[in-house]
């Protein structure tokens, strides 16, 4: 691929992502699913492997999602939320293990994992006070769903950072 092409293609890339990750994070609309995006970013990915000179700081590839959705107040974790950086085999489920290992500079960890539910609707009709019988269950509307592991130790002392 020559570099001009690779340079438009990026550039296309680049766009579709953003407008994605704002539809998702911002909008809490997201328009595609979650396997075109992967696949929007990987193919980013691969082509910045390619062409290093074309990787910008700007890039979707150099930074995490886009801003949060100030709906929801800030969380501290007890313990660090990993991605499994979208593990779709059993090689890059071990290397997410293998990087996790690293991190804790110990062998003996486990994992809880857990469906990850983001941007979940629900809503609910309260029946009026004497009139039991109208209640309606609670409706789900559509939601992106992913995979979050987080280590968990084996031991009760945690490593120093």
């Amino acid at each position: 691929m020559a570099t001009t092409s690779s340079e438009k293609r990026v550039a296309e890339l680049r766009e579709k992502i953003e407008k994605a990750d704002y539809e998702y994070h911002v909008l809490d609309q997201p328009t595609i699913a979650d396997e075109a995006y992967d696949a929007l970013m990987r193919e980013l990915q691969s082509l910045e492997a390619a062409h290093p000179e074309l990787v910008t700081p700007e890039s979707p590839t150099q930074r995490v999602g886009a801003p949060a959705s100030t709906r929801f107040a800030p969380v501290q974790h007890a313990a660090p939320m990993l991605s499994l950086s979208n593990a779709f085999n059993e090689e890059e489920l071990r290397a997410f293990d293998q990087r996790v290992r690293k991190l804790l500079g110990r062998d003996d960890v486990g994992y809880v994992c857990e469906l990850k539910i983001a941007s979940p609707t629900r809503g609910t009709r309260r029946p009026a006070p004497s009139d039991s019988s109208t209640r309606k269950p609670p409706r789900s509307g559509t939601s992106r769903c992913g995979r979050t592991a987080r280590p968990v130790s084996t031991s009760p002392h945690r490593p120093s950072s």
